[in-house]
């Protein structure tokens, strides 16, 4: 970028204070929905499960982590009403979304469209 004539520092800059703002912002909400915030909302669980949904969605599309937070919700908040074990549950999920797509669900799932389209 820097070779385009691009000041990298700057961009990297407005982009870490961009980030920042709408973390600012999402805790804000947070607080104001629950009234309360508790040290479990910071706890090691919550944050691994946020770097599992941007894993399992694929970390390289804009897409990838609305889906990963998806298929977080829907183990964590649906299926624990019907299995007791989902946490088994959704590691296993998270093992075959790694074996099988390595890059992520939304670009496997791209890919997979893809050779189907050149297929037919």
């Amino acid at each position: 970028m820097s070779a385009l004539g691009h000041d990298v520092w700057m961009i990297r800059w407005v982009t870490f204070v961009y980030a920042g703002f709408w973390g600012a912002v999402s805790g804000l909400l947070f607080v104001y929905y629950h009234k309360y915030m508790h040290p479990v909302s910071l706890s090691l669980a919550n944050s691994a499960e946020g770097l599992l949904a941007v894993i399992a969605g694929g970390s390289g599309t804009l897409a990838g982590p609305v889906v990963g937070a998806a298929i977080v919700i829907l183990l964590k908040n649906y299926v624990s009403g019907y299995v007791e074990r989902w946490n088994m549950l959704m590691g296993f999920v998270f093992v075959l979304i790694v074996v099988f797509m390595p890059q992520g669900v939304v670009p496997g799932v791209t890919g997979l469209w893809r050779r189907f389209r050149s297929a037919a």
